[in-house]
């Protein structure tokens, strides 16, 4: 595997844990929300300031360390800045899309098996089930996408944009001396 993508592997899932301690691991332990169905609307609810800070600081942070480490490493082209910064976008949408699909037939089924069904109809309507809920989900779940897609974004673009004039700058007094 080449060190661009692991890089990218290792950044992203890095931002992508960030967000699910916020948004997931944090509002169970603090008991802003006590069941799964509330996630959307927890993280809804956030101020722009909590976002900045569970998405958009990771996000800068690892997106300047990456490719600073990128450029120590000698991956100086743009195709491995592009895989980098791809991954640290990439990896936590996909992370919330895997949460939204998982939420979304757990809730499904959780709702199918505990009812008064019978065992043969138990497959009919847990498929029925699913299939409303990843299309009702659908809607909170482009919300969530949203969110995700330009807090990880910003940060992403303003770490990148922080590295590139921290490495000229660099190379510039290295060049003087």
């Amino acid at each position: 595997m080449d060190r661009d993508v692991k890089i990218n592997l290792v950044c992203g899932g890095i931002v992508a844990l960030s967000g699910f301690l916020g948004y997931i691991v944090l509002p169970l332990a603090t008991g802003d929300f006590t069941d799964l169905t509330r996630i959307v609307t927890s993280a809804m609810g956030r101020s722009l300031g909590y976002h900045m800070l569970v998405l958009t600081m990771p996000s800068w942070l690892i997106t300047f360390g990456g490719i600073v480490c990128a450029r120590q490493w000698g991956l100086d082209s743009t195709w491995d800045d592009v895989v980098i910064v791809g991954g640290i976008n990439g990896i936590p949408l996909l992370m919330a899309f895997a949460t939204y699909v998982i939420a979304a037939v757990g809730m499904a089924l959780v709702i199918t098996v505990s009812g008064p069904i019978e065992t043969p109809l138990v497959v009919i309507a847990a498929m029925g089930l699913i299939l409303l809920a990843l299309l009702v989900g659908f809607a909170f779940a482009a919300i969530v996408f949203v969110i995700v897609f330009l807090a990880v974004g910003v940060g992403s673009i303003a770490g990148y944009t922080s590295a590139r004039a921290v490495i000229y700058l660099w190379g510039s007094r290295s060049a003087r001396q």
